[in-house]
């Protein structure tokens, strides 16, 4: 197979169509339709309820922060938020949920629709990545595969609230699809810069509190009629959504080129390997049999609960959206995520943020030197956005940026693997 995926779709018979499913489990201290603990870890199975846990006779009561949580993450993405929603049932069998169904949100009466973010394209470009929808629902278990005939379950995880985040695959006039593997992952930056920054998700891909899933298809490049599509499940890192897409794209192509057909499934990445692999047939719409939730009521939002939540929107969170380059936003956005993140007290955020601030500055200082260093191929506002991320990323690990990052040469190598698609 080739490696240059972006290449073949554009300059070869065939471009690639790329839907973002994006999870994000909401910092609420409890979960969506009990009053169980919602932290990450512990012993297993010691989190749970008779609501949690499917158990006959038990009745859920809706989280209100978490609900709260998504409007404000719908606002900030630019979405409508529909004034009358309700929780549908989702009916499917799996190990890791109890109850056989998950409640969730379904149709057109999520809480938020017809958003959009904004995307930097390796040429330099811009796209408005439509967003399709914004809804509420609550996660499943973990399953835990102790041999390769024995799982083992554990239901802490089950019932937490969770936020999905779906892309418009046929994008509305004035949107953008994506297209590449290159896009996808800015996407997801972007959005995890956005959901950190807001304090509704702390972004940890790799406790799964932030996991993608992308749809992925091919067709002849300027055809209107979309291929076969298959989905990579639970990509939980930046170098695993870009690795992955990139060799299912190859190897859809492939498929093609060579006579085969490709198949409607559910497909995971293999990130040892470099591959994907079947992991079952992908379920049909009707197959969930989707109805309304009887346990929980409809509820409808107030205009004046709307205003209320988008005027608590910090206004940093437009840097998070475009990143202009702002020092002074970005620095506020990154003490409002610092904050709510490690739960400091005032005093430590202010100190985070003059951390911050200097190293921002720093970072600037040192693009302007080593700009005839850098990748040709990095925009400038990308350089200027990864160096910020860098910094973030330091300090949201307490670690001392000024330590980890003391010499050109540390920043220009991950500068580097930034650019080459190795950041994680």
């Amino acid at each position: 197979m080739s490696s240059d995926t972006q290449t073949m779709a554009q300059a070869g018979p065939y471009e690639a169509v790329i839907g973002m499913e994006v999870h994000a489990e909401l910092l609420t201290e409890s979960k969506m339709f009990c009053a169980c603990s919602a932290e990450f870890g512990g012993e297993p199975n010691t989190r749970c309820c008779p609501v949690c846990l499917g158990l006959p006779g038990s009745l859920p009561v809706a989280n209100r922060k978490a609900v709260e949580f998504v409007v404000k993450a719908a606002s900030a993405l630019n979405c409508r938020i529909n004034r009358a929603t309700f929780f549908h049932r989702k009916n499917y069998f799996y190990p890791d949920l109890p109850k056989a169904y998950q409640v969730t949100q379904y149709g057109d009466t999520p809480i938020g629709i017809h958003g959009w973010i904004q995307i930097e394209t390796p040429e330099g470009g811009v796209k408005r990545i439509g967003i399709r929808r914004v809804h509420l629902e609550e996660d499943t278990g973990k399953l835990m595969h102790v041999s390769p005939l024995t799982s083992e379950v554990d239901y802490n995880r089950s019932g937490v609230p969770l936020m999905e985040i779906v892309t418009e695959h046929d994008p509305r006039a004035g949107f953008d699809q994506i297209n590449t593997a290159a896009e996808a992952r800015e996407y997801l930056v972007q959005l995890r810069a956005i959901l950190t920054c807001l304090g509704v998700c702390d972004g940890k891909m790799e406790e799964g509190s932030l996991r993608c899933e992308p749809n992925i298809s091919v067709r002849p490049a300027g055809s209107a009629t979309y291929g076969t599509r298959t989905e990579l499940k639970n990509l939980n890192s930046f170098r695993a959504v870009f690795r992955g897409i990139e060799y299912e794209v190859r190897r859809q192509i492939e498929t093609i080129t060579s006579g085969g057909k490709v198949v409607h499934e559910t497909r995971r990445w293999d990130d040892e390997n470099g591959v994907t692999a079947t992991m079952r047939g992908k379920e049909l719409e009707q197959e969930y049999r989707y109805f309304p939730e009887p346990d929980l009521l409809p509820f409808t939002f107030e205009e004046s609960y709307i205003e209320a939540v988008r005027g608590g929107l910090p206004a940093a969170f437009k840097a998070a959206t475009s990143w202009t380059g702002d020092v002074a936003m970005s620095g506020e956005c990154f003490r409002n995520a610092v904050s709510r993140y490690a739960r400091t007290t005032a005093t430590q955020a202010s100190t985070a943020h003059a951390v911050f601030m200097e190293s921002a500055l720093w970072l600037e200082n040192l693009l302007v030197n080593a700009s005839g260093m850098l990748p040709a191929t990095m925009p400038a506002v990308t350089m200027a956005k990864y160096g910020t991320y860098f910094a973030w990323d330091m300090l949201r690990k307490n670690i001392s940026t000024k330590t980890q990052a003391s010499t050109t040469d540390t920043f220009l190598r991950f500068m580097m693997r930034a650019n080459s698609a190795a950041t994680t």
